[in-house]
């Protein structure tokens, strides 16, 4: 972990803005991000997490979504006021993205080689040679057979695997201080998932880069990341180092998290948490696993929650954890 941090958050919210009605699918975050950190976000669908993840490269539709903070920082540029001219240049560059659909990231027109190389020869302005070398030799890191043949190839001719590793390597050929892998593995079978984290793990170590990898699935992180961030109903509501998480959850929606995990290892019939979902028209003045807590009292509802330490590196955002009134 570096002395500065690379992203800083304050009080992070964002609104869509739906035809007279307003969604509130981030709500008060708060987070730093270090050079080399391995992050994993981990939620159930509809927490918040791919929208808080675009954000932080300007991609959500303006006048749909309204985003609003007390900080927003990454490296010296304040994510708040930036022009799109300064975002072109942050984009790829300093931030990479891989999207969970890879047909979505590549254009089924061109082929993998002009995809792979067009923004290093925009940027850095190196020759088309020396930019179509260096695709070919971050495809064969990636491990693609053949690399030299993939570059002639258009994306219909590529299995999901394949492509999977064409989009990591668009968000790697500029070496980007941060990569943002948004459920880049859904789409994948099992083998494909391993060897997808397994490569972004060796690609942080090789180039430096952070990583934030976005799931629903823990069991994926547990080799790959440093840190975890469990968000629900649009709150950051732990965040950890990845073996303190496991061994000691803090927020009662966390330990249910960690507990479905090892029901689905040793194949126990899996229990449904009660309740429903938050309704993200509702802004959530305190904590929005409320109505699904069984130990919730009605300041869990009430007060306003925030993160607080309460082992080395391991935060929770439970009121009454932090009083000591309940232990998970």
């Amino acid at each position: 972990m570096g002395s500065l941090p690379i992203l800083e958050i304050e009080r992070l919210s964002i609104v869509i803005n739906t035809g007279g009605e307003k969604v509130y699918p981030v709500q008060d975050i708060s987070c730093r991000v270090y050079k080399g950190d391995r992050i994993g976000i981990v939620g159930e669908s509809g927490s918040g997490k791919s929208i808080f993840a675009l954000s932080i490269g300007n991609l959500l539709t303006p006048g749909v979504f309204s985003v609003k903070a007390e900080k927003f920082r990454f490296l010296d540029y304040n994510l708040l006021n930036l022009s799109e001219s300064s975002w072109q240049k942050i984009r790829g560059t300093h931030i990479g993205y891989v999207f969970q659909e890879s047909l979505v990231s590549l254009n089924p027109h061109l082929t993998v080689g002009t995809q792979l190389t067009e923004h290093l020869v925009a940027h850095r302005g190196v020759s088309k040679k020396d930019a179509q070398k260096s695709a070919v030799d971050i495809l064969a890191k990636l491990q693609l057979s053949d690399p030299i043949s993939r570059m002639k190839m258009y994306p219909h001719q590529l299995s999901g695997g394949m492509r999977q590793r064409i989009a990591i390597a668009m968000a790697l050929m500029l070496t980007p201080t941060l990569i943002i892998a948004d459920e880049p593995t859904t789409a994948l079978d099992a083998t494909l998932q391993v060897q997808i984290v397994n490569l972004l793990n060796i690609i942080s170590r090789e180039y430096g880069s952070s990583v934030i990898f976005i799931t629903h699935d823990l069991s994926l992180l547990a080799n790959f990341s440093s840190h975890i961030w469990v968000m629900y109903g649009g709150k950051i509501l732990e965040t950890a180092p990845v073996e303190c998480l496991y061994r000691e959850p803090l927020h009662p929606y966390t330990k249910i998290l960690i507990s479905i995990r090892h029901n689905l290892e040793e194949k126990k019939i899996l229990k449904t948490i009660p309740g429903s979902p938050p309704d993200m028209k509702t802004l959530y003045p305190g904590c929005p696993f409320y109505d699904r807590c069984r130990f919730a009292k009605e300041e869990c509802n009430n007060s306003a929650v925030s993160l607080v330490e309460l082992l080395p590196n391991h935060y929770t955002a439970c009121t009454l954890v932090q009083k000591g009134e309940i232990t998970l």
